[in-house]
């Protein structure tokens, strides 16, 4: 990603990112160590946790994310809320507190200093609560030198709403799962702002990632289980080459026509069904009984 801001000893300085984990019932201890063997096997200079890694309470599942103390990156590794560190039962204060034990640096609307040396750190990292609690980003800039390039961990993409009045250079965010499974796109690409792959809104570029493995089942479909690695240059983003849209939001494109056809055709055969009942002859009545009969009854 090209960042006017970033200084030239940064060049090349690679951030992994890491969404959407969703340890619980079904993304166990197991599955959590392979990822991080995966993850440390890329050497990046800094990992970046971003956020829904759980689906719990530390009481119930906070052992199942112990193998992420085995992280490692010179830069360190930080980590942030999303939206279900507050769900099943979650505390995100909690949340916090274990991640810290498990030796990460937990950002809550505030920023730290990135860097290969201390003369050469001209890069700041905000972070920020997930968007359904107190995602501040003005609140995270506070105290820095607004001349540094400024990245910003942010678990829910809606909050470059924030980000870019603000100038941020790069926006790093998770939550879609990229749709997960077709045609699920539809809806998740219309409630985010942004929805995978690389983006540009004014002079902030935006990075949304289909996370490690998603929520509920264990399967994809349109989007892919990925880990991201998101290396900086220091160059003038006016010209960085012009991407394509991400595969995921090809598929969320598809499935609209998809949509309408379906709508189209359940309205006609509802339709059709219709038509047909009331086309269709009333089921013959009882025969009248004959006038005598009544008088019989009469007389009678």
């Amino acid at each position: 990603v090209f960042l006017d801001r970033l200084p030239s000893c940064m060049d090349g300085y690679r951030l992994l990112l890491i969404a959407d984990v969703h340890a619980g019932p079904l993304v166990g201890r197991a599955e959590i160590a392979r990822l991080v063997e995966q993850a440390n096997q890329i050497q990046a200079d800094a990992v970046l946790l971003g956020g829904d890694f759980v689906d719990g309470a530390t009481a119930r599942i906070g052992t199942i994310v112990a193998p992420f103390q085995n992280l490692t990156a010179p830069g360190g590794v930080f980590y942030i809320l999303g939206n279900h560190e507050y769900l099943h039962g979650g505390v995100g204060s909690e949340w916090l507190a274990r991640f810290a034990q498990l030796g990460a640096t937990t950002l809550l609307n505030e920023h730290r200093a990135l860097g290969r040396s201390a003369s050469c750190a001209g890069v700041d990292l905000l972070g920020v609560d997930d968007l359904s609690k107190n995602a501040s980003v003005a609140a995270a800039m506070l105290g820095r030198d607004q001349d540094r390039a400024a990245v910003l961990l942010a678990h829910q993409p809606s909050v470059s709403r924030q980000a870019v009045p603000l100038n941020v250079d790069l926006q790093i965010s998770g939550h879609t799962h990229g749709g997960q499974i077709w045609p699920l796109h539809a809806l998740l690409y219309l409630t985010n702002t942004y929805f995978a792959g690389l983006s540009r809104e004014g002079n902030t570029w935006i990075y949304v990632s289909n996370g490690a493995f998603g929520w509920g089942p264990r399967m994809r479909m349109g989007s892919r289980n990925e880990i991201d690695v998101i290396v900086l240059r220091a160059a003038r983003a006016a010209d960085a080459p012009a991407l394509g849209p991400a595969p995921s939001v090809v598929w969320a494109w598809a499935s609209y026509p998809f949509i309408a056809l379906t709508v189209l055709v359940g309205t006609l055969v509802f339709a059709r069904s219709h038509l047909r009942r009331r086309d269709s002859p009333a089921p013959p009545g009882p025969e009248p009984e004959p006038e005598d009969a009544h008088l019989d009854e009469i007389l009678s």
